[in-house]
């Protein structure tokens, strides 16, 4: 989303429209985090369903249960904070705040 909004001007754009900069920013972290929700909320249904039959167990990490959409979030909220954080104060140079949190 962000690196397409830049592409297309869409700061620019933006911060031409009769709207306060900080609603603009609060719409865009809204934005970010409503998508991530959609995610987890579209992922939940098929845990349920893969838990009702007989199947091995995930062998290459922790399985589809309430710890794993927990530190979903907990991983979600972290990458909202540094990342989008750096993206807001710096929206042209996109690579630096992405990169910067693989660490």
């Amino acid at each position: 989303m962000c690196l397409n909004g830049r592409e297309n001007n869409d700061i620019f754009y933006t911060m031409t429209l009769p709207v306060r900069k900080k609603d603009i920013v609060k719409a865009r972290f809204l934005f970010v985090i409503l998508i991530q929700i959609a995610q987890v909320l579209t992922a939940i249904p098929f845990a349920y369903l893969r838990s009702l039959y007989d199947m091995p167990g995930n062998l290459v990490g922790i399985n589809a249960n309430t710890a794993f959409f927990g530190l979903s979030f907990l991983m979600m909220g972290l990458f909202n904070f540094y990342s989008l954080s750096n993206i807001i104060r710096i929206p042209t140079g996109l690579g630096r705040p992405l990169a910067g949190a693989v660490w």
